[in-house]
């Protein structure tokens, strides 16, 4: 049973169908959270880091905000397009390059006691400048309203866990962030799964339907 759901995985996978499995997307997600929250906090800033630029709670917030920006985008691309497309490759190294403009800004433009900050900061503005431009492409490209709807229920979805984290009194506030880090990513990724699925269902019936009309001609 155990061999028959990893080879149905692999075959999910090799099909760009990730987003048929809403737990191992977000514990996917969630473990590459967590190794960028370990390398940022264990071997580019220390303990003894002052974060006396803009401050670590601000560094924390822009850092979740960005890793969350980033799934939701990459759901919408398996979503709407599936597997990797190399025509996609102009978009990407346009966006690529802006990131790392963004960095080299970012570097130069502060004082040279807050420059790993001054990287990030402007890398995680890019980001979300970014996943902006890659979800409005992707609005034109498939021709669906679909990526700019998520894009802005993001926002708002991430503004209303801001305020139950901050008005909640059922948990202390640590535990209501660690719920709604695990929860909020659950949610998107089996609402994914349930859109993958009627948009599968609903081309396949397509097919099914133009399949006749093609062997008449």
């Amino acid at each position: 049973m155990l061999k028959s759901y990893f080879k149905n995985l692999g075959a999910d996978l090799r099909a760009g169908k990730p987003l048929l499995h809403p737990i191992l997307v977000t514990a996917a997600f969630l473990a590459v959270r967590q190794i960028c929250y370990y390398i940022i906090f264990h071997f580019i800033f220390d303990r003894w880091y002052g974060w006396d630029f803009i401050g670590k709670g601000i560094f924390v917030f822009m850092l979740e905000f960005t890793c969350s920006a980033y799934f939701i985008t990459l759901c919408t691309h398996f979503l709407l397009v599936r597997k990797i497309r190399y025509s996609f490759a102009l978009i990407w190294a346009a966006l690529a390059i802006l990131l790392v403009t963004a960095c080299f800004w970012g570097y130069y433009h502060v004082d040279i006691d807050h420059q790993k900050e001054g990287v990030f900061y402007s890398f995680f503005l890019a980001s979300l400048i970014a996943t902006s431009i890659y979800l409005l492409f992707l609005s034109v490209v498939c021709k669906r309203f679909l990526p700019i709807i998520y894009a802005a229920v993001f926002v708002a979805s991430y503004a209303l866990a801001i305020y139950i984290v901050f008005k909640t009194e059922l948990f202390g506030f640590f535990s209501s962030v660690q719920v709604l880090l695990i929860v909020c990513p659950l949610l998107w990724a089996f609402y994914f799964k349930f859109e993958f699925k009627r948009i599968f269902a609903s081309e396949d019936k397509n097919t099914q339907i133009n399949a006749p009309a093609s062997g008449e001609e």
